[in-house]
């Protein structure tokens, strides 16, 4: 080794994606063919190489985490929230990258935030969780804004370095037995739903769009009741009117 040359350590494997590298650079220094005093370890991406010296280079991974900005708006993409009118959300995470896991409550580094996987967003700028890890992740709308109508389908998304793509999983029994084949595949953003890429100052943000409209059942207001004591009132009706004209009928045969 040439005294004074600098070395860049690169890692390709892919096995490594989505983890951060840290490149650890242990030296020692000889006299005479011995080590002279104790091993030094400097920590960066590149390293001088001092001459007689003896190198090593230790690489340790460490899994990188997002954070991630959910933000409820109108028709239109202009936020709809407030602390006196907000949108609740319910976020779990696949405990496997291929979708084959289980779906766990979503945490984030402050757990005040995220409390039994339930995300509230009570301002026009949304609500930012930070620190997610990286892996498989399904939202569901739980509360609408007042009067507007509920997203009741769930959506799924891949959460990797910062950024989202929204995908569906598909789980599919193979020809002549065996066990089940999961896949995850890559879709467009679903109706409703819209990504803006992270910048510098600003994480991923995911807006969810709503349709005005009257409440539904599973957004607080009065749902099918009315209908059904309106059916209930018809049917009792229907019966009091049967009854009366098989009277009427009965009479007229005596």
């Amino acid at each position: 080794m040439a005294a004074g040359t600098t070395y860049d350590a690169t890692e390709t494997a892919e096995s490594a994606a989505g983890h951060s590298v840290t490149y650890y650079f242990s030296h020692q220094a000889y006299k005479n063919g011995q080590p002279d005093g104790n091993p030094v370890t400097d920590e960066g991406d590149t390293h001088t190489v001092v001459v007689n010296q003896g190198n090593n280079i230790e690489i340790t991974n460490k899994q990188t985490k997002s954070d991630l900005t959910i933000i409820k708006a109108d028709e239109q993409g202009n936020p709809i929230t407030s602390e006196n009118d907000i949108a609740e959300f319910k976020l779990v995470r696949n405990t496997k990258d291929d979708g084959t896991g289980t779906w766990i409550n979503a945490v984030d580094k402050d757990t005040q935030l995220i409390e039994n996987g339930k995300v509230t967003v009570n301002s026009t700028e949304g609500v930012t969780l930070e620190g997610l890890v990286n892996g498989l992740y399904q939202l569901t709308e739980t509360k609408a804004p007042n009067g507007y109508i509920i997203m009741t389908e769930p959506v799924t998304f891949r959460l990797k370095k910062g950024a989202i793509q929204f995908v569906i999983i598909t789980t599919e029994e193979p020809e002549g037995g065996g066990d089940p084949v999961t896949t995850v595949t890559d879709i467009d953003p679903p109706t409703g739903y819209s990504i803006t890429p992270k910048t510098e100052t600003t994480p991923v943000a995911v807006t969810i769009n709503n349709t005005p409209g009257a409440a539904l059942p599973n957004t607080g207001g009065s749902g099918t009741l009315p209908y059904t004591l309106g059916g209930i009132a018809l049917i009792m009706a229907s019966a009091l009117m049967y009854g009366f004209r098989m009277r009427r009928r009965e009479r007229r045969l005596n």
